[in-house]
């Protein structure tokens, strides 16, 4: 369903002369599309042409992967997956070359920079719960998830 791109209401494909809410004219954003069900299933043969994301594989990929901005980039969220792999970079690199460098019991061990790592891994698997528990999650192109 359309929104009007002056005032963000929902409105029909009828309404694409006027906004009922708002009454600005041409209230349809040219670049919006409706969805065809001949995209997502073949009308000769009866099976589905169109695969959507799901939010199992989106939690897993944010489990596992999350320290690498897989699920971001999965999801269509480019800027938010090269984020994490800074943020990433820059934790694990800069806590562990400080326990490196600094901390007696780890100076000069591998284990300097697999602590930090593993606090970033164990955050990323608490943020893979939202996948599993919140019921309406979309993607960066506006579809839900299933």
């Amino acid at each position: 369903m359309p929104v009007c791109k002056y005032c963000g209401s929902k409105i029909t494909n009828q309404d694409f002369d006027i906004c009922p809410h708002c009454g600005e004219k041409d209230p349809i954003d040219a670049k919006y599309k409706t969805k065809d069900i001949t995209s997502f299933v073949d009308p000769v043969t009866g099976e589905a042409l169109y695969k959507s994301k799901t939010k199992k594989k989106a939690g897993l990929f944010e489990m596992f992967l999350g320290s690498f901005g897989v699920c971001s980039f999965y999801l269509g969220y480019k800027m938010k997956g090269i984020v994490s792999i800074l943020v990433t970079l820059i934790i694990v690199g800069g806590l562990g070359t400080v326990f490196f460098f600094v901390v007696p019991g780890l100076a000069g061990n591998v284990l300097s920079y697999i602590i930090p790592f593993a606090a970033v891994f164990l955050f990323h698997v608490g943020c893979s719960l939202k996948y599993f528990i919140k019921p309406d999650i979309k993607g960066a192109d506006g579809e839900l998830l299933i």
